[in-house]
């Protein structure tokens, strides 16, 4: 599961743009200093940072230059959130490479969600139900991945189904997999 650092220092906002992460299986770290975002990003490695402009602390800015003048967290891509979307601040983030940059009152949640794992490398999620004769090979991913070779979702009971998410950030020809139930939502 890919972790992702929500700082945002409005408590509500914070919590429905962890909430929409959580939702679409990602890890959330939330936090509202850039001093905790900074060290959470040197010692935990996120895969993406969502950072606001406005931290008590520290602003987005900030905090964006730290992260990208330390080695360790160069490459980890870096979200700036703005609730007044300045053309200043948003020039200042682009110059300092982060990814993107949204303004919080003209961008819903689930268009956060798709801006995340465009960032990430994913494009599409194909979901497969597995047939009789890729029966063998479903159950032989899902041992290997570590989980049980039952196909039957543990929390409703319902064949789950395999998701595959193209992974761009290592070509066209690379998936990451999971096994997702069609009733319940539940995830391997």
């Amino acid at each position: 599961m890919q972790k992702i650092i929500v700082a945002i220092q409005d408590e509500a906002t914070r919590n429905i743009y962890s909430q929409v992460l959580k939702d679409a299986h990602f890890e959330v770290i939330p936090c509202n200093s850039g001093k905790r975002v900074i060290d959470l990003a040197t010692y935990s490695t996120p895969d993406l940072i969502i950072v606001d402009e406005n931290l008590a602390d520290f602003g987005g800015i900030e905090v964006l230059k730290v992260l990208k003048s330390n080695p360790k967290t160069r490459k980890v891509p870096v979200i700036v959130y703005s609730y007044l979307g300045k053309e200043e601040t948003k020039t200042a983030a682009i110059n300092l490479e982060a990814k993107d940059f949204f303004v919080g009152m003209v961008t819903s949640p689930g268009e956060i969600v798709s801006r995340v794992k465009i960032h990430l490398g994913f494009q599409k999620v194909y979901y497969i139900s597995p047939s009789f004769e890729t029966l063998k090979v479903v159950k032989e991913m899902k041992k290997d991945m570590g989980y049980s070779e039952n196909l039957q979702c543990p929390k409703c009971g319902t064949q789950m189904m395999i998701s595959l998410m193209r992974d761009l950030s290592k070509g066209y020809d690379y998936f990451k997999i999971s096994f997702v139930c069609p009733s319940c939502g539940y995830t391997e």
